[in-house]
């Protein structure tokens, strides 16, 4: 009832409107300690495709190596199982970088989901 009649002021003509009315009494206020903890959920959230982009941007580096005739020798030449390994490492570490966004999005609400799961835990 309370939010109701806090709320019809919208239907007033908005030069009667005054933004102070509209917050006073805390049921728009944003509270600043939810506001941290979101955004360090969101931060933990981005920690893990950040970290799993250093790990595939070394495997695609030591794909490379590895597939180089001049540095391995005459077992990295093409059509050789070293090389046919190598190679599916490598597009497996290039898929990753090509899903970047998907991998974005998954992250965040996996790491939504875990801090929500660890919160109701608590309780």
């Amino acid at each position: 009832m309370y939010l109701q009649r806090k709320f019809s002021k919208f239907k007033i003509a908005s030069k009667n409107l005054r933004l102070k009315e509209l917050f006073d009494g805390g049921v728009m206020s944003i509270n600043k300690d939810i506001v941290m903890q979101n955004v360090q959920r969101f931060g933990g959230a981005m920690f893990t495709p950040v970290i799993q982009f250093s790990f595939f941007g070394i495997m695609v580096s030591l794909s490379i190596i590895f597939k180089n005739p001049d540095i391995v020798g005459s077992i990295a030449v093409k059509d050789t199982f070293w090389y046919n390994v190598w190679y599916v490492i490598e597009q497996g570490s290039w898929t990753v970088f090509a899903q970047m966004p998907l991998l974005f999005a998954i992250s965040r609400q996996r790491g939504y989901y875990t801090a929500w799961y660890r919160q109701e835990q608590r309780y």
